[in-house]
This record gives structure tokens, sequence and C-alpha cells, in this order.
């Protein structure tokens, strides 16, 4: 299990992970959160995220959603979901365990087929990525906002 201290996040068998900066880590553990608790509108219900769910209607050429809409994932949030529907199957299928399930890290390490060392290197790899891709896509959304309100001042 892993467990929030002192904006680091720890886990018990690992020790500090520290390979991405506490606030993306933070990020990460709201996304989780997020899922685990909004109810899930698609078909199987579960913890399917927007990105998702979105690529499976595309693939089914169905509607999205029925008539209800669901709620809004916050922006930071969803940056972390695009990051993880970017990620390699084995490394999204880490990802995805170690955040969403309530498991003890061997079992969730046989879910996705590996031992328990490569699913660590697996979940370092996939936490790098993601953390990249969000840091980027932020930084890219206040240098866009900047503009916005340097044209708007103009």
């Amino acid at each position: 299990m892993a467990a929030v201290m002192k904006d680091v996040l720890v886990d018990r068998r690992r020790g500090v992970l520290d390979d991405v900066s506490p606030e993306t880590a933070k990020l990460f553990v709201e996304w989780a959160t997020w899922l685990k608790e909004t109810p899930s509108y698609g078909p199987g219900g579960g913890t399917q995220s927007p990105a998702h769910r979105m690529m499976m209607s595309k693939l089914l050429g169905v509607a999205s959603f029925g008539t209800a809409a669901p709620p809004s994932m916050p922006i930071k949030l969803l940056f972390v979901d695009w990051g993880v529907a970017r990620l390699k199957s084995k490394e999204r299928r880490a990802f995805r365990a170690y955040y969403l399930q309530y498991r003890i890290v061997e079992d969730k390490a046989q879910s996705c087929g590996c031992d328990v060392s490569t699913f660590y290197r697996r979940l370092a790899r996939a936490r790098r990525t993601v953390a990249a891709f969000v840091e980027d896509a932020i930084k890219s959304r206040l240098q866009t906002a900047s503009i916005s309100t340097t044209f708007r001042a103009r």
C-alpha cells in the first residue's frame, strides 16, 4: 500500500518514491482518488477514465454517454489521465494497478504478468513519462494563459 506523508509518496516495500516531484506525485494520488470516488457512466462500470470512455465510444461508434452527463474531471487531473492514456500498455497496466487497485504489490505485479521488481521498473518508467507530460501540459497552458492576457491588455 502507499501513503502520502509530508507531500511524498511512501511505499511500504520500496520506501520513498521520489522519481517525480512531490506535487506531481500528489496529482497522481488525486487522479486515482477521483476515479475511485466518481461514478462511472460507461458500460461495465468500474474505473473508466474520460479518455478511455472517449476512445471506446469512437471504436464502437456509439455515443460516449447516455442522457446522464458525467462530472467534469479537473483540468490538472485530466492532464494525468491523458498522460496515462499515452503510455505503452504494460506501463499503463502497472500505473493503473498501483494507483487504482486495493491489493498488495505482489498481487498487482501478478495481475500485470510480471515479478515485483519488473512491476516497479515499469511503474517508475510510467511515473516519469506521465510526470513529464503533465508538467509540459501545465507549462504550455500557463504560457497560453499569459499570452491571452497579454493580448487582452492591449
